[in-house]
């Protein structure tokens, strides 16, 4: 385990240095372009699943457990098989629609926010199917090489074609990532034949969960975007970038914890796990949030780099918000309890709820123009909303359980 989180904080790491890098050479402009875009695409990822993704994250666990590896293999190449034609669609409409009409960005910007969509997607399965071995070794792999590799490509092209060519190094990093990978994974499910298994196991409700939580942490920068311009995005995607420090911990907490969870309540070994199993990883994500601010105020005391927050006008009031957004990404971790215990339903409820309040907040923060930093505590506002909502529904969940009333694992 050490070596484990060893590996994948160094990832977490590269592809925080990564993007810090893209936010200093790019103008605030074109970073808030950038993040935008960005966004769009891995939420397209989301979007364009319909279920058929995020139900591979406990489905896969149950199949490895139940030892059909083949059938295994055989859903995740029906996944990738939907996937292609969707994106293909898709892409192909907008690409088409910004061919005949004004709407701000051109066809090529469509096509690489689509491959890098479909990148992503493709990554998520990838990953679903190495939870499911767990195996450390391939999981930390796996996120290393992607991390490494966007590094240099991502900079290297942002710096010579701008935010677009950083886009394309994402796209290009997470292929070539699926590539190198794909064999290693494709050891432990090897091909058979026979009926290709049929997940029912809540991946609708999921799948439209996963969509709140989504829009809510990768919409957030397009409508800062819409509502102040690209420069206010910009500045909004750098606080961003402290998020993406502790959803980067919670899920390298969660590639680990939630497979085991989901196999040990299939196996009916694993009823005492409860929130109790949250306070390691809270706390730490608390001194995590600490360890942020702390970090992010001396930069900008002492204006290091030179410049950098002060062009994008980036205060101590953002940084404290921002820290708050990072102890809140608990809620990731959260999320296994329930989909290990069938209740999928709590997770589409606690989503709904936060994205509801997400939008009404974010929707006046736009109506009245406030500044960035309104758009931010609107983020805290939604989030810590969410994670309330988990707490009280897991809880729920576990003594209803503990009460004999059984799970509901329907779609």
């Amino acid at each position: 385990m050490p070596a484990f989180l060893s590996w994948m904080l160094v990832a977490s790491a590269l592809g925080f240095i990564k993007v810090m890098a893209l936010a200093k050479l790019m103008p605030p402009a074109s970073f808030g372009n950038y993040g935008t875009v960005l966004g769009v695409a891995i939420l397209s990822a989301t979007l364009l699943s319909a279920g058929k993704v995020e139900g591979t994250i406990k489905f896969y666990p149950r199949l490895w457990v139940a030892g059909d590896l083949a059938g295994t293999r055989q859903h995740a190449v029906g996944v990738a098989g939907t996937l292609t034609w969707r994106f293909a669609l898709v892409v192909g409409l907008l690409c088409l629609a910004a061919t005949l009409f004004d709407i701000g960005y051109s066809p090529w910007v469509f096509l690489i926010g689509g491959l890098l969509g479909f990148a992503n997607a493709l990554a998520t399965v990838m990953a679903s199917l190495i939870r499911a071995t767990g195996s450390a070794r391939l999981l930390q792999s796996f996120s290393f090489r992607r991390a490494a590799i966007a590094l240099p490509l991502s900079c290297g092209l942002g710096v010579t074609a701008g935010w677009t060519g950083a886009l394309v190094g994402d796209a290009v990093a997470t292929a070539l990532t699926l590539v190198t990978c794909a064999r290693a994974v494709g050891r432990h499910f090897p091909a058979g034949e026979g009926p290709t298994p049929t997940d029912h196991g809540g991946g609708v409700r999921l799948y439209i969960a996963t969509l709140f939580s989504s829009t809510t942490g990768l919409a957030d920068r397009a409508i800062v975007n819409l509502a102040l311009g690209p420069a206010a995005a910009g500045a909004y995607g750098v606080i961003a970038l402290m998020v993406q420090v502790g959803q980067l911990t919670s899920n390298i907490v969660a590639q680990r914890v939630g497979p085991a969870v989901i196999k040990a309540f299939h196996s009916g070994e694993g009823r005492g796990t409860g929130l109790r199993t949250l306070v390691v990883p809270c706390t730490g994500l608390v001194a995590l949030a600490v360890l942020l601010i702390g970090a992010m105020l001396a930069m900008w005391r002492f204006d290091l780099p030179p410049g950098f927050l002060s062009d994008y006008g980036i205060g101590p009031m953002a940084i404290w918000l921002g820290g708050a957004l990072v102890a809140l990404q608990i809620f990731s971790l959260m999320e296994f309890l329930l989909i290990a215990r069938d209740q999928e339903r709590y997770i589409l409820l606690a989503g709904g709820v936060a994205a509801g309040a997400f939008f009404a907040l974010f929707g006046l923060a736009a109506f009245m123009h406030w500044p960035v930093e309104a758009f931010i505590a609107a983020a805290v506002k939604a989030r810590g909303l969410h994670v309330a909502l988990l707490i009280v529904l897991t809880r729920r969940a576990t003594h209803r359980i503990a009460a004999g009333g059984g799970s509901d694992g329907r779609a």
